[in-house]
């Protein structure tokens, strides 16, 4: 079978020119009396209430990390958060940062947005997915965008925001795009890793004969031998949550990006765990 030849930056750029040429009409038809007056300006301007449930949300989280015996009871509330005033609110730019990070979420996260003939448009690692976002809004021909972004901006994607209004309908906008254009998606899902630092050059007494002492290479092999053992078990773990969750996935409802692929191909996309059950 002959391989696919890599797609460059450039194609990549003209998809996401073909992706971002209804933009307006979406807007439109997203926030038809102003995007202040439309759910989605939550996304950047969360209510007091929206605030409050985010922080007792965060605050739990990080009492079950630190496995607190007993965890001290949320304090916060409502009336401690405040809501941002609308009357100056860039609607437009804040739609385009929006589809920008829904882009990224389906582009990036380890996912594949593959061309016809099987070639992955590939804007790289996270982090270089986040760049490749950031210089193609700063290069948008419309003065509207909102700022000079970096990738941090695009970093991860709308993992801080998602919670605060629906992203279906730009996953499915974006979606409907790509299979116009022929092009389908993996999704990879989720799974942490341990990243093994053992290969990076270190200088040990080996390398200086002089300084050389055998009490101390012994007791060096040891803790070596001690922290190998742990981080294997600590990837054992991870392992071990990674299937919990996937088992898991199976039976809950589809995350707003597989169900916008679905909604508009009309199947799971491969990699999904309810795959099993099409």
């Amino acid at each position: 079978m002959k391989k696919s030849a890599p797609i460059s930056d450039g194609q990549i750029g003209q998809l996401l020119d073909f992706i971002f040429q209804d933009a307006e009409d979406l807007y439109q038809k997203l926030a038809p009396k102003g995007w202040e007056n439309s759910e989605y300006v939550r996304f950047f301007h969360p209510s007091a209430r929206q605030q409050f449930e985010e922080d007792r949300r965060v605050t739990k989280r990080l009492n079950s990390l630190i496995k607190k015996e007993k965890p001290e009871e949320y304090e916060g509330k409502e009336t401690d958060f405040e809501q941002d005033g609308l009357e100056e609110v860039n609607g437009y730019g804040e739609f385009l940062y929006v589809l920008g990070l829904s882009v990224y979420d389906i582009f990036s996260m380890n996912h594949e947005v593959k061309a016809s003939d099987g070639a992955v448009y590939d804007m790289g690692s996270f982090r270089g997915s986040g760049r490749f976002m950031a210089e193609y809004l700063n290069a948008y021909p419309d003065d509207r965008v909102l700022e000079e972004y970096g990738y941090l901006d695009f970093y991860m994607g709308s993992i801080w925001i998602e919670s605060r209004a629906d992203l279906l309908p730009f996953y499915t906008y974006i979606f409907h795009k790509l299979k116009g254009k022929g092009c389908t998606w993996e999704y990879y899902f989720p799974k942490l890793s341990l990243i093994d630092f053992k290969n990076n050059p270190v200088k040990t007494e080996e390398e200086n004969p002089e300084e050389y002492n055998p009490e101390h290479s012994v007791a060096r092999d040891l803790e070596a031998s001690k922290k190998e053992r742990e981080i294997q078990d600590f990837r054992n773990e991870l392992d071990t949550i990674h299937d919990k969750t996937f088992e898991k996935a199976k039976y809950e409802p589809l995350v707003k990006t597989v169900q916008a692929f679905k909604n508009v191909y009309g199947i799971l996309p491969d990699g999904h765990p309810q795959n099993e059950f099409e």
